[in-house]
């Protein structure tokens, strides 16, 4: 445990930091500790075996790293993962150079994605086989669709921007499908992709129909999910819709049994959203993303459902 270890002019002190500051108590870190270890291990043994040039020094020469232990490598990383603070921020707080602490900051969240799979915490991917993502909706019974949306840096180009741009949320963002059960465990993480496309036409193009993958489950949708039902096969949950405004009915409303019902349909829905919730309890994932390095957005959620999948697991 760090205890009283200076990094710049900030000291860590007892073991309540890693509940008070990193929302995970001491015991969740343990476990993870373990496993993060272990990933680091089977790096540096792969790295081992890679073709080097020549050697210049011996063995163990050089700089000495400024972390003397895998449980400093891995608080440094949730430490960036929770606060998101800009590089020169978070290499003066460790005492590193700003090349470093970016360096390490995508390599420690590699790590910890092979510690985070190890565990089997990380949600299901498209590029996953069919029968797993088939097994796991089916084990599942029940399940939950919706959408998350993340502010994202504006891009240089034009196109890029136009893509980015959300008219939902005024702003360039970035969005990815989530499906979870009724426990909030996030199965199914979909890609990360442009803020302008829709709800439903993301769902398409990474579960298509034809895959079959809804006809044993009770799965509950939002109104962003309109034609699901007739698309999909499966028993879908969905919200009755307000009658548009017309000459004959000018002003439109839905019946009480019909707001009933939705209010009966959201009370479950709504396990989705504290679900999002969970995954966003990390701050890289609530601001606006800064990163520009390709593919981190992408871990950055990924890194961020696996923890909550993992706290849920542990708790």
């Amino acid at each position: 445990m760090i205890q009283g270890r200076k990094w710049g002019n900030f000291v860590s002190f007892d073991a309540n930091i890693w509940f008070r500051f990193l929302s995970s108590i001491p015991a969740e870190i343990s476990v993870l500790l373990k496993y993060f270890s272990e990933a680091l291990e089977d790096w540096s043994n792969e790295r081992s075996l890679m073709p080097k040039k020549p050697r210049q020094r011996k063995p163990g020469g050089g700089r000495k790293s400024k972390f003397k232990s895998d449980r400093d490598r891995l608080f440094f990383l949730l430490f960036y993962l929770k606060s998101y603070p800009i590089f020169e921020i978070l290499a003066a707080t460790f005492d590193i150079s700003t090349s470093g602490a970016q360096e390490k900051v995508y390599h420690f969240a590699q790590v910890l994605v092979s510690a985070l799979k190890k565990l089997g915490t990380l949600p299901l991917r498209e590029t996953d086989p069919v029968e797993s993502l088939r097994e796991a909706f089916s084990e599942a019974g029940t399940l939950l669709i919706d959408a998350t949306e993340r502010r994202h840096f504006r891009q240089k180009d034009y196109e890029k921007q136009k893509d980015d741009y959300s008219g939902k949320k005024k702003d360039h963002t970035k969005k990815n499908t989530i499906l979870s059960n009724l426990k909030k465990y996030v199965l199914y993480l979909g890609k990360s992709t442009v803020g302008k496309s829709h709800d439903y036409g993301m769902l398409k193009d990474e579960l298509s129909p034809s895959l079959k993958l809804f006809q044993s489950c009770k799965t509950y949708v939002d109104l962003g999910y309109l034609g699901i039902d007739k698309d999909y096969q499966g028993e879908f949950i969905i919200p009755h819709k307000k009658p548009k405004k017309s000459k004959n009915n000018p002003k439109p409303e839905l019946t009480e049994t019909q707001k009933k019902e939705n209010r009966e349909k959201a009370s479950t829905r709504v396990i989705i959203e504290h679900c999002i919730a969970g995954i966003k309890r990390i701050t890289i994932l609530k601001q606006r993303f800064r990163n520009k390095k390709h593919g981190f957005n992408d871990l950055a959620i990924l890194l961020g459902c696996g923890l909550w999948n993992f706290h849920l697991k542990n708790a």
